[in-house]
C-alpha cells in the first residue's frame, strides 16, 4: 500500500513553520515515562503497543515537501517493534534509567520515521518503564490520553475485533469545513471584539533571546489542607477549581510584574465535537486570556471576572491564536506567547495494565516560549506545581523564588475575606517583593527594547556559528557563512550607493540567496523591495 497523502491541519502549520526555523531542536519533542508497577507480561504489551500504532495514523505519519509545501504522509500499518532495554543487571537499575530519559532528552528532533519512537526499560522485578516521545507536530496533550487509553484497552483485551477508529482525513475535514462555517466568522468576530484596544504580552524576563533550546523546571507541592481551603473558597466564590486556581495566579503575577493587567495564555484542546474528540492528531491551541488584577479589586471581583473570560474563550476556543497573533500585530518573540501559560489538570494520569498500574510522569510538554506553570492533582499528597522556564531568559533561582511566590499567595488567597483586595495579599515577603519589583530578580522589568534583526543575527553567529541559519533544496548556511555572506554584499552595495532612504529591489526564490540578499540590504542601511520572481 502506498502512503496516504494529506494537507497539514493549521495547528501542524504552525509546529511544521516554527521547526523549519530551528531544525533539530529538542524542546519540539514531547516525552512520558510511563512507571509501570507489579505484574506485566512484556510479549503482550509490545503485541498491545504494535496494535496501538496500526490503529492510531498520527503514530504513523512522517512530513515532506511538494512544491515547496508540507504535507503529511500516513504510511500503511507495518511492524514496528518495541525496543526492549534490559538495565536489571546495572549497579543502579534506576540511576541508569534515568540517565537514559536525560540523554535522550537531549536528542534532536526529528520530523521523519523517528518522530514517534518509544522504549521499554527493564528495572527491576515488578518495574518497568515505557518511555514515549512524539514530535509535538504528530500530537498533543489531549491525543496523548487517547493513546495511553487505547493502550489498556489493547492490553485487557487482545483478542477483541479491532475498533473502526475515525480518520486524520476526518479530522482534517472537519477543520475545513469549520473554517467555512458561520461558527468561524463569530469566532473570528469574537475575538476582535474582545481584543479592540489590542493588548500588551506579559513578559516576566526583561532578556527576550533566541527561541528556547532547553527548559527549567521548579515543582512544589500544595499540601492537602491548604487544597482543601482553596477548594472552600471555590464553591464560596461558585467558580470551579480551576477559575480559582488561574485567578490566584493571575494575582500573584500581576504583584510579580508591578502591573494591574496582565495576559495570560491558555492551552485549549480545541476539540468541541465526538468526532475531534476521538482522533489522536495535533489540534491544541493557546489563547490569550487578558486579567484585570487592580489591588483594589476583592477576591469575590477578580474570580467572577476570570469565569466570565474562561466561559467566552471556550465557547470561542477553535479560532488558531496564529491569526489572533496577526489580527494584533504581534511579532518577534514577545508575540510567540501572550503571557505565561497556565493550566489545571485534574489528574497526573494514571491507568491498568491488566494488574499491573501504569503513572504517567510528563517529561516535556513541547516548546515552551517563555514561562508555563502547571497544577497537577496529585491526590492525598495534595497538588503539585510544576514550573517550566526557558532557560535563557530565567535561571533555575528565579523560578525556584517564583515557585515560592505563588504557593505563598495561594495559602494566602485561600483564607482571605471574599472582599479583601488582592493587592494585600502577598505573592513575597516586603523586603523580598521591593528588590523583585526593583529588578533584581528580573520580575518587574519590561522586556528590552526591540532589537534590529541584523544584530540580533550577529549574536545568533557568536553564540552559535555552526547552527544552521537557513536552509533550501541547494544546500545550507550556518550563522557564521550568513553573515559573512550579508556583510559581504552590504559592502558591495554601499559601493553602489545603496543607503538610507534608498530603495534596494530583490528578485529572488525564497531561500538562502533570498536571505542572505535581505539582510546584505538591511546591513546596508537600505530598505529592500521584493519583486515576484
Amino acid at each position: 500500500m502506498r502512503p496516504e497523502e494529506l494537507p497539514l491541519s493549521a495547528a501542524q502549520r504552525e509546529m511544521w513553520f516554527a521547526q523549519q526555523l530551528d531544525p533539530g531542536n529538542p524542546v519540539f519533542t514531547m516525552a512520558d515515562c510511563l512507571e509501570l508497577t507489579g505484574p506485566l507480561d512484556h510479549e503482550r504489551l509490545r503485541a498491545a503497543w504494535q496494535r496501538v500504532q496500526n490503529r492510531t495514523e498520527a503514530l504513523r505519519v512522517r512530513f515532506v515537501e511538494r512544491d515547496g509545501q508540507p504535507v503529511q504522509l500516513v504510511e500503511p500499518p507495518h511492524e514496528r517493534p518495541l525496543p526492549v532495554l534490559d538495565l536489571t543487571g546495572e549497579p543502579d537499575p534506576l540511576a541508569a534509567a534515568e540517565a537514559f530519559l536525560d540523554a535522550d532528552r537531549q536528542l534532536p528532533s526529528t520530523l521523519g520515521p523517528d518522530a514517534f519512537a518509544a522504549t521499554l526499560l527493564l528495572i527491576g522485578p515488578e518495574l518497568a518503564w515505557l518511555h514515549v516521545k512524539a514530535n509535538h507536530i504528530l500530537v498533543d496533550g489531549f491525543s496523548r490520553s487517547l493513546v495511553y487509553a487505547r493502550l489498556a484497552a489493547e492490553y485487557d483485551l487482545p483478542d477483541a475485533e479491532p475498533a473502526a477508529d475515525p480518520t486524520l482525513a476526518e479530522l482534517l475535514a472537519e477543520e475545513d469545513d469549520y473554517l467555512a462555517s458561520p461558527a468561524h466568522q463569530r469566532d473570528r468576530a469574537y475575538w476582535a471584539e474582545q481584543l479592540a484596544d489590542g493588548i500588551e504580552p506579559t513578559v516576566l524576563s526583561g532578556h527576550l533571546g533566541a527561541p528556547a533550546r532547553s527548559t527549567l523546571r521548579s515543582t512544589g507541592l500544595i499540601p492537602p489542607d491548604t487544597v482543601t481551603r482553596l477548594q472552600d473558597a471555590a464553591w464560596a466564590e461558585r467558580v470551579t477549581w480551576q477559575t480559582l486556581l488561574i485567578g490566584a495566579t493571575a494575582g500573584c503575577l500581576a504583584q510579580l510584574a508591578g502591573t494591574d493587567r496582565v495576559v495570560l495564555t491558555l492551552p485549549v484542546a480545541a476539540r468541541t465535537t465526538p468526532l475531534a474528540q476521538s482522533v489522536p492528531g495535533m489540534r491544541a491551541n493557546f489563547l490569550p486570556l487578558p486579567v484585570a488584577a487592580h489591588p483594589a479589586l476583592g477576591r469575590d471581583g477578580l474570580l467572577t471576572q476570570v469565569a466570565a473570560t474562561l466561559r467566552g474563550t471556550l465557547r470561542h476556543q477553535r479560532h488558531r491564536h496564529d491569526a489572533i497573533r496577526r489580527d494584533l500585530g504581534l511579532t518577534g518573540d514577545a508575540g510567540r506567547s501572550f503571557g505565561p501559560t497556565v493550566n489545571v489538570l485534574q489528574t497526573g494520569g494514571e491507568f491498568a495494565l491488566g494488574d499491573c498500574r501504569a503513572r504517567v510522569r510528563n517529561l516535556s510538554t513541547g516548546p515552551v516560549p517563555d514561562l508555563q506553570i502547571l497544577f497537577l492533582d496529585s491526590g492525598e499528597e495534595g497538588c503539585e506545581l510544576r514550573i517550566d522556564g526557558d532557560a535563557d531568559r530565567y535561571p533555575q533561582e528565579r523560578l525556584d523564588l517564583f515557585r515560592d511566590a505563588l504557593l505563598g499567595y495561594l495559602a494566602e488567597f485561600a483564607t482571605v475575606p471574599t472582599e479583601l483586595p488582592v493587592g494585600r495579599i502577598a505573592a513575597l515577603p516586603p523586603a523580598e517583593r521591593e528588590h523583585v519589583l526593583a529588578g533584581g530578580n528580573g520580575y518587574g522589568q519590561q522586556p528590552e527594547v526591540f532589537t534590529d534583526v541584523l544584530p540580533r543575527i550577529r549574536e545568533l553567529a557568536l553564540a552559535r556559528p555552526g547552527a544552521t541559519a537557513v536552509q533550501d533544496d541547494a544546500g545550507r548556511l550556518d550563522y557564521a557563512e550568513l553573515v559573512a555572506r550579508a556583510s559581504a554584499l552590504s559592502r558591495r552595495l554601499v559601493a553602489a550607493g545603496a543607503g538610507p532612504d534608498r530603495l534596494v529591489a530583490v528578485a529572488a526564490a525564497p531561500g538562502t540567496g533570498f536571505v542572505t540578499a535581505v539582510l546584505g540590504v538591511l546591513g546596508a542601511g537600505a530598505a529592500w523591495l521584493p519583486l515576484d520572481v
